[in-house]
């Protein structure tokens, strides 16, 4: 057989034998530029880092779905050879891969060639036409619990490493395996396989026509659920290749994107807008590097479920790949610079300029290698299609927007956070005054003098023209305690390990949550240096962010700048999608082969209980008397930082802490049983010395004396809570800040206020009190509310419906639930404690 091939196959006769056959095929043969022989064991590489190897003819045999009648670059490799590199030193060289073409690939030798042993893969497959999905082996890999497909895991045939595309398929050919019964590797990112003989992989004979099913489970730092790849070529190429119709309406190459480096997003003029980074073409490995960009539609639009895909529709050029959206003619090279500078932008978001029309802006950076050498806002040109300079901001200025950005409702006012500690008014005028910025510090305005009361307390405060305090300005000197910083008290929870370093996270209000939420990227982490990405949230943009939870985990492969797409939220906010940078940047791994320098979509279920963590706690009478969590919060209220966080939900472990009674009858605070009153918190039992490793300290009962009301404060010291030990109610984190934050200004839209507790007295022996309900406090920021409905919270038994109402309540202590919604179902809740004495 090899000499048979050998000899049909030179140029004139394999091109010859492919039109006989009609092969789809695009066959390059590499041979020795002086010999002509055929070279085997050379390397073809793709800039989507597709890797085809020669066989023993030097033949290579491919066939890319949206590839085909493209150029394609080629990167050749060989031991002892080399191919000539062009005027800018790179060492490759494009084919057009037309169906049933074919083309050659010289190098040169300049060393010992080795032995190479590489099969006739390419010979076999150029002799025939493209196998049919009937002739595949299809194997599929699916979540063992959910029996969702999983995507990106490898299956590794003894040639070649293949990897499941987005719908979790492998479409398996090999001409010299086929009915062989071999070893297959098989792992993935986050998920271990489930393997019945734990060997790493199984036996398989690939058969024509079979189906071979895989299962994965989620690994314990897997709790968000990788679901596609967003961006880059051959997206649903195996599905496609098995005969499947694949979701996207370009699944094979969109744009001729073959990788595409961070993303930023917006909701602009009811579209999903997005910009990404540096964006690779199949042509040339130097793609573009001036803003590539594209929009989708909403799924209530039409558009795709963000579970299932997006359809992207990219701003392209007359080539058809991405066009650069901020070339040196919108955003020009800085005066007497003549170097090569890559534009980055980040901040995408709206504002209405002076007519009231929604405007689309983003900050940029022109960027010589990780060096900037300027930095301001372009504004989006909708005619042309183009960013154009709007603002340069000097390099001294002390503020300057960068990351993600997200809008932030005051009041009547409105405004874009960028990277949560810095603000503008949202508007045009404001975003291109530098004047308006504003940073939440603690720097006296327009210095770098720290404010501090008498007592030496820091005092922060949104100030102009004013620094932020960051890590650089404490590694410089700066004199401000950990407690007084915003930054450096991310911890796992149940966790001994130092502070998280972590960077890059995208922000935004979650509905489900009443809070806003993060996604964040591990710097120094593990496995991964820069692929675990960490979920966490706080009560406002500002923190406290203090406990997070692993939600996605790599092994040694970077994915990085992960960015939560807030318009594709589903479930009131309970499932929420982000996606990031997957890629061997700062790795020493081999790329995966289409999949890297790509994004990846996952989805986040936020009513996981694993993600159930503890929030703050704030004592509303600054004595140990009055503690709600930020649903407890209004907001006229005068509040100081919390001085302890614990759960506001239900936790395994966990045991609620409620009021033995109605406010206006000195109650006590009870933990554990059945709550008579609505939970306020959940904490860890006092008699659970194991948990004290956790950070957790007991939160102690004073008795009030003369009947009063009692009050409650942390155990101070070691020697304090031994002595105290005995009046110790529950355990609690302490606040690692003591910054008062301005938490009222960051409250939900809808709040339900069912008014405050009551205490009464029936007027006649068993015949109740009637006792006025009153919601008319309850408020809504945007729109209006419509429903009133108070619930015996017990029971759960509806009393009546109405803003205010009146109903008649037996002796003895109630707990009443109250439920509002506005007329687009949003809801809110409250409750309010009666206490009816019996008459005398």
């Amino acid at each position: 057989m090899r000499n048979l091939a050998g000899a049909l196959l030179g140029a004139a006769a394999l091109v010859a034998v492919a039109a006989m056959a009609e092969p789809h095929h695009f066959v390059i043969r590499v041979e020795d530029s002086t010999t002509g022989e055929p070279l085997g064991c050379a390397t073809l590489t793709t800039t989507g880092q597709i890797v085809y190897t020669s066989d023993d003819n030097g033949i290579v045999a491919l066939y890319e779905p949206g590839l085909m009648d493209e150029s394609v670059f080629f990167t050749p490799e060989r031991q002892g050879y080399f191919y000539p590199a062009d005027f800018l030193g790179i060492a490759a060289k494009a084919l057009d891969l037309e169906p049933g073409g074919f083309g050659t690939i010289e190098m040169t030798r300049n060393g010992d060639p080795g032995i190479c042993n590489a099969g006739l893969e390419g010979t076999l497959l150029a002799s025939r036409p493209v196998p049919s999905p009937e002739e595949h082996f299809r194997i599929e890999v699916r979540d063992a619990a959910s029996g969702r497909p999983v995507p990106l895991v490898f299956v590794r045939s003894p040639r070649r490493e293949h990897t499941t595309d987005s719908n979790g398929l492998v479409a398996f050919y090999d001409p010299e395996m086929m009915g062989r019964t071999v070893f297959f590797e098989v792992d993935a990112h986050g998920y271990d396989f489930v393997d019945p003989d734990g060997d790493g992989g199984l036996w398989m004979t690939p058969t024509a026509g079979e189906i071979v099913a895989l299962e994965v489970t989620p690994q314990r730092d897997q709790i968000a659920t990788r679901l596609y790849r967003v961006t880059g070529g051959g997206i649903y190429r195996d599905t496609a290749l098995l005969g499947e119709q694949p979701p996207l309406a370009k699944p094979f190459v969109n744009g001729l994107v073959m990788g595409q480096d961070t993303v930023f997003s917006t909701l602009y003029r009811g579209r999903p807008f997005y910009i990404w980074g540096d964006t690779n073409k199949p042509s040339y490995p130097l793609g573009n590097f001036k803003v590539s960009g594209a929009t989708s539609v909403l799924p209530a639009d039409g558009g795709l479920d963000p579970s299932v895909g997006v359809d992207l529709v990219y701003f392209t050029d007359a080539t058809g790949f991405t066009k650069e959206l901020a070339p040196e003619e919108t955003v020009p090279n800085p005066p007497g610079e003549d170097d090569f500078l890559a534009t980055w932008l980040g901040g995408l978001t709206t504002a209405p300029d002076a007519n009231g029309e929604e405007r689309l802006y983003a900050s940029y950076g022109m960027f010589e290698f990780l060096t900037a050498r300027e930095k301001g806002v372009v504004r989006w040109n909708d005619d042309e299609e183009l960013f154009y300079k709007a603002l340069v901001i000097p390099e001294d200025n002390p503020l300057v927007p960068h990351g993600p950005a997200h809008h932030v409702r005051h009041g009547e006012e409105s405004w874009i956070y960028y990277h949560d500690t810095v603000r503008v008014p949202r508007s045009e005028a404001a975003l291109l005054d530098l004047e308006r910025y504003e940073a939440f510090t603690a720097f006296l305005e327009g210095t770098t003098e720290l404010d501090r009361t008498p007592e030496g307390e820091l005092v922060y405060d949104w100030r102009k023209n004013t620094r932020m305090i960051t890590q650089e300005l404490i590694d410089q000197g700066l004199d401000v305690a950990p407690e007084e910083r915003l930054f450096g008290h991310m911890v796992e929870l149940g966790s001994e390990h130092k502070p998280l370093v972590h960077e890059n996270g995208s922000t935004f209000w979650n509905d489900y949550r009443g809070r806003y939420v993060r996604t964040v990227l591990e710097s120094f982490g593990g496995p991964s240096f820069l692929g675990e990405i960490w979920f966490v949230e706080a009560d406002t943009p500002l923190g406290p962010w203090v406990f997070a939870r692993k939600v996605v985990t790599h092994d040694d492969y970077s994915f990085y700048n992960p960015m939560h797409h807030p318009f594709f939220d589903q479930r009131g906010g309970r499932d929420i999608f982000f996606e990031g940078t997957y890629t061997t940047l700062f790795t020493s791994e081999e790329p995966t082969a289409r999949y890297d320098y790509n994004q990846v979509m996952y989805k986040l279920d936020l009513t996981d209980e694993r993600l159930r963590l503890p929030v703050p706690v704030y004592d509303l009478s600054g004595e140990g008397r009055d503690w709600v969590t930020k649903r407890g919060l209004r907001p006229a209220t005068a509040v100081s930082a919390a001085p302890f966080l614990a759960w506001d939900r239900p936790v395994p472990g966990a045991v609620p802490v409620y009021w033995s009674g109605a406010a206006c009858d000195s109650p006590r605070l009870v933990a554990g049983g059945d709550p008579v009153t609505e939970p306020i918190f959940y904490g860890i039992p006092a008699a659970a010395a194991e948990t004290a490793a956790l950070g957790t300290v007991p939160l102690v009962e004073h008795p009030a004396g003369d009947g009063g009301r009692a009050r409650y404060a942390l155990a101070a010291s070691t020697d304090q809570v031994s002595e105290l030990a005995a009046r110790s109610l529950i355990r609690v984190w302490p606040n690692p800040i003591v910054i008062d934050l301005p938490v009222t200004d960051y409250l939900a839209d809808l709040i339900a206020d069912a008014g405050p507790d009551q205490c009464l007295e029936e007027e006649v022996p068993g015949g109740g009190a009637p006792v006025t309900l009153d919601a008319s406090a309850s408020s809504h920021a945007t729109g209006e509310i419509v429903d009133y409905r108070w619930y015996d919270r017990g029971s759960r038994r509806l009393l009546a419906t109405g803003e205010v109402v009146t109903v008649t309540l037996a002796p003895g202590l109630h707990s009443i639930a109250l439920a509002v919604a506005d007329a687009d179902g949003e809801r809110g809740r409250d409750s309010v404690a009666i206490q009816v004495d019996p008459a005398d």
